[in-house]
């Protein structure tokens, strides 16, 4: 089973490398469509010749075009931790499997408003590396403006005997009734560790949407200065029936008023 669980978790990490560059390969592609020869269908007389229409043109573009994408030094080092995490296992979640977290309750206490002072404090940029890229972040406000207006931020919970283990009830992104339960571990400059048990809750090259969306908030969200946030407003309680009595009707328009 644990090997299972392994290989699981590096075809999620495999995955998550294959994602962080996908773009590229499909902007080439595109930039290699933009040529009519390649554009359009061909006919079977071709096939043999489309390797050397590709080269040709992939020369061209090479040659004369801009590169898609210009790559920085940090890029590089982001990168090149990506690969070598990929080959790591998820040592948190190891643990919550042999120790049976899972299941047991009693070894945790629920949060209360004098605790976790002594979470980190992370800048933006802090948790773009953590989450490897900006995706996840950007999902982050609205999923945790759901917890907030429902039944308050996230049901926390502390391990009694690891202080520095957090346990966090959240319900799924797709599912209303779906709950899942995640685990981070830190220290008092950044985030270690994650687990989350949704479907790609084991990866740790980046993680995923439910413990990207706590972490921003417990790093970094709950520190700033919302007082100048714009409101939005629920529009749908001042949009009334046109049929109602008083409002615009098809009366209205044969008066002309």
């Amino acid at each position: 089973m644990l090997k299972l669980n392994v290989q699981k978790q590096t075809v999620c990490s495999q995955s998550r490398l294959i994602t962080s560059v996908r773009w590229v390969v499909e902007a080439t592609n595109g930039l290699l469509k933009t040529w009519k020869a390649l554009g359009n269908v061909m006919a079977n007389s071709h096939i043999p010749h489309i390797g050397d229409y590709v080269r040709i043109v992939a020369a061209l573009c090479n040659a004369y075009r801009p590169p898609r994408k210009n790559i920085e030094e940090d890029e590089r080092i982001m990168a090149q931790r990506m690969i070598r995490l990929s080959r790591q296992s998820n040592t948190l979640k190891i643990k919550v499997e042999e120790k049976g977290w899972i299941k047991k309750r009693v070894i945790w206490k629920e949060m209360s408003a004098d605790d976790l002072q002594d979470f980190p404090r992370l800048m933006f940029q802090e948790l773009c590396d953590l989450t490897m890229g900006i995706y996840q972040l950007k999902q982050t406000k609205s999923y945790t403006k759901e917890h907030i207006d429902n039944q308050g931020l996230f049901k926390i919970f502390l391990h009694k005997e690891s202080s520095d283990i957090l346990r966090i009830k959240i319900q799924s992104r797709h599912t209303a009734s779906k709950i899942y339960s995640l685990w981070i571990q830190y220290n008092s400059t950044t985030v270690l560790n994650w687990y989350c048990q949704c479907k790609v809750g084991a990866r740790v090259v980046g993680c995923c949407a439910h413990i990207a969306s706590v972490i921003w908030y417990l790093t970094y969200d709950r520190y700033q200065d919302h007082s100048t946030r714009r409101v939005l407003c629920d529009y749908n309680n001042y949009l009334m029936d046109a049929d109602v009595e008083g409002h615009w009707s098809d009366n209205n328009e044969e008066n002309g008023d």
